[in-house]
């Protein structure tokens, strides 16, 4: 949680997100262009000023293009054959199964994607096929081909930085493991010999984090004592990933990551004087083809839990673009959500 690429949009959903953010994450990544400068709102202007959280992912055209490249290759495949991929591309708010002629209504086309992101085949591509139209940033398009491309981008950038990536929605995470199959078979029984697991891993937070005020942790992030806290959880959580995902002893480092944990908890008593355990979901790359490791990730830990599901890929995704399963974040704060207005047209 040291350096993540933070997607799909620009900005965080909601303020007991970013509370979040700024007492876990040392580095949050947004993949923003320049032209998406002018749509940040005040509030994420102040976290970038006043802290050290948030550092701009301005995306290449060599990101943009093997983005483009494999988001053609995988809607070919929707396009072909929608009923073979209703499970991670249906939306019950279209009421029909075919949600490809939903798509191609532009009332459905409402998410921004930005020119430096893409390029102009897969605009092309897409105008084509139907499913999206120009607009002065770029292009709009369904939800769900969003989600996709994000989903892509993210990870294509994550690899070629040598980092993980972090989402604060929850629907992307079956984007994760779709695009990296190729058919239905494989999505629905994801047989063979590459393990991913999906843990789940117990943090911290006061149990009145909605009231806690933004100024407060802001300081609280920018004391010396708490950062280096942080620093301490963050080279714990590392080791335990590593020892994870080269078959060792995981339970070796879990009393070193409780430690740890438990200090930054020592930490935030000073915003709250009661706590609740948070669960965050990582996706984590098993290079084994043991089962073993099981037994250390089903460990439950005094600070909360760590647990575990486990995933095989096809052999044929056995290459390095497989590393863009190893940590991949779900941060869902939605239990903690209040209701707010949601635009109707999203910038991603």
């Amino acid at each position: 949680m040291k350096d993540l690429i933070f997607y799909p949009g620009f900005e965080f959903t909601d303020n007991t997100w970013v509370k979040f953010a700024l007492l876990y994450i040392d580095k949050l990544n947004p993949i923003i262009p320049d032209s998406g400068e002018s749509h940040l709102s005040d509030s994420f202007r102040r976290i970038l000023n006043e802290t050290d959280l948030i550092h701009f992912h301005r995306p290449t055209f060599n990101e943009g293009n093997e983005a483009s490249l494999e988001a053609m290759t995988i809607m070919e495949r929707i396009i072909q054959r929608p009923n073979n991929y209703i499970h991670p591309f249906w939306n019950k708010n279209y009421r029909t199964i075919n949600y490809v002629e939903k798509w191609r209504e532009s009332q459905n086309q409402n998410y921004t994607l930005f020119r430096e992101k893409y390029t102009y085949e897969f605009s092309r591509f897409c105008s084509e096929l139907g499913i999206a139209h120009e607009c002065d940033e770029g292009i709009n398009v369904p939800q769900e081909v969003a989600y996709l491309y994000m989903s892509l981008l993210a990870n294509i950038i994550a690899e070629s930085r040598g980092v993980s990536t972090i989402t604060d929605n929850p629907v992307l995470d079956r984007f994760t493991v779709f695009s990296r199959v190729r058919n239905r078979r494989e999505y629905a029984q994801l047989n063979n010999r590459l393990n991913v697991a999906r843990q789940s891993i117990g943090l911290y937070l006061p149990d009145n984090l909605t009231r806690v005020k933004l100024e407060d942790i802001i300081s609280l992030r920018n004391c010396n004592d708490f950062r280096e806290t942080l620093k301490a959880f963050h080279t714990e959580l590392d080791r335990y990933f590593n020892i994870v995902e080269n078959d060792g002893s995981a339970l070796d480092f879990v009393d070193s990551l409780e430690y740890s944990l438990k200090n930054i908890r020592r930490e935030l008593l000073k915003l709250s004087p009661t706590m609740f355990t948070f669960i965050i979901g990582v996706w984590t790359l098993i290079n084994s083809g043991s089962h073993d490791y099981m037994k250390y990730i089903g460990q439950t830990l005094t600070f909360g839990s760590i647990g575990a599901s486990m995933f095989k890929i096809s052999d044929e995704w056995k290459t390095t673009k497989n590393k863009r399963f190893a940590q991949k974040y779900l941060a869902n704060l939605h239990q903690l959500k209040t209701k707010s207005p949601t635009k109707k047209l999203m910038k991603r």
